[in-house]
């Protein structure tokens, strides 16, 4: 019965992470001074979907040459059942090779107040660092 239960948890978790990835959305790519960006985002209700999300576009064709994931997520969560009123956020960042990237997008989400998103970043670039990526960050963040 046990196995029973966690086969079924298990199925629930796969459903979950499927519904996750069908709200994934994807922006156009942009050239930056020899760089490739493109911004993706989807819905995120449990911060332990963001590492089965990550592993399922690294593996995916359309990104095998990425050279850097940078994102940061939000999630609201209720302190315990009977307080629902009282909500805490949960925060995170990632920022793959460009140092304090993944902060970045992080202060967006907060200057907005956004929650329950997972926002990523990613970058292609055939050769070395290349100001590109200070330029658009600067461009993208700036505040």
């Amino acid at each position: 019965q046990q196995q029973q239960q966690q086969q079924q948890q298990q199925l629930a978790t796969r459903n979950e992470m499927m519904e996750v990835l069908r709200t994934l959305t994807s922006g156009d790519k942009r050239t930056v001074h020899g760089g490739v960006f493109q911004a993706h985002i989807c819905v995120l209700s449990q911060t332990e979907a963001v590492q089965e999300i990550m592993e399922a576009l690294k593996v995916a064709q359309a990104f095998s040459s990425v050279a850097s994931w940078s994102y940061a997520y939000r999630v609201s969560k209720h302190a315990l059942p009977e307080q629902a009123a009282a909500q805490s956020t949960v925060e995170g960042t990632g920022d793959g090779f460009d140092e304090g990237c993944g902060t970045k997008i992080l202060g967006v989400l907060r200057r907005f107040a956004l929650h329950g998103i997972l926002l990523l970043v990613c970058r292609w670039q055939s050769y070395g660092v290349s100001p590109g990526l200070e330029l658009f960050g600067t461009e993208l963040y700036g505040i």
